[in-house]
């Protein structure tokens, strides 16, 4: 008489379903009849609450931004942390590169200019950023060799993550690379995506 190697195989399927609905019911009346799942279904709807109370808070730090988009003197860090990020304005031949990082508590920009699709940029400025400010007559600049000094203004943060600024050399340190400093003008400076 052969074995039928099919039916212990069910059968032992059938034992394994047996013992994880077991297991399932155990774990049931053990939590109080499912009360520790209320427990944490009310827990979830309270972190969804807060997440909803969150992006109200969001929703009021944009409202704070007045009509011709300027940022406020009482701006919300949450407001601040939405400009953090690379943004690049360029044309035809020249690129300038502006990023906007938070370090320590502070906003901090690097702005780096390449003329004539140069491979390295020919002016760098950084140091601590305020968005707060829209007109900085000199921004910090923690770079020791710098062409010339900037001042920055017309500083507008708009609603599509663009930053207008109008920049304007004020004092050139390097007569000999003064053609390769940052151009006088207005910029819009489009966020990296």
């Amino acid at each position: 008489m052969k074995k039928n190697k099919g039916t212990g195989v069910m059968l032992g399927a059938i034992i394994l379903m047996v013992v994880i609905v077991a297991a399932i019911f155990i774990v049931f009346f053990v939590n109080n009849g499912g009360n520790d799942y209320s427990a944490a279904l009310a827990n979830s709807n309270n972190v969804q609450n807060n997440e909803l109370e969150n992006e109200v808070e969001i929703v009021d730090i944009t409202n704070n931004v007045t009509e011709n988009n300027t940022a406020d003197e009482n701006i919300d860090v949450g407001y601040e942390e939405s400009f953090l990020g690379n943004y690049t304005w360029e044309n035809e031949y020249d690129t300038i590169s502006f990023e906007l990082t938070e370090e320590n508590g502070e906003v901090n920009y690097r702005m780096l200019y390449y003329p004539n699709d140069a491979a390295h940029a020919s002016e760098e400025l950084w140091g601590v950023w305020n968005t707060n400010q829209t007109n900085i007559i000199t921004p910090e600049n923690k770079n020791e060799n710098p062409i010339a000094t900037y001042s920055f203004s017309d500083i507008t943060y708009n609603e599509d993550g663009s930053i207008d600024i109008t920049i304007q050399a004020k004092d050139i340190i390097n007569t000999e690379l003064e053609n390769y400093k940052i151009p006088d003008g207005k910029y819009t400076f489009e966020k990296d995506k």
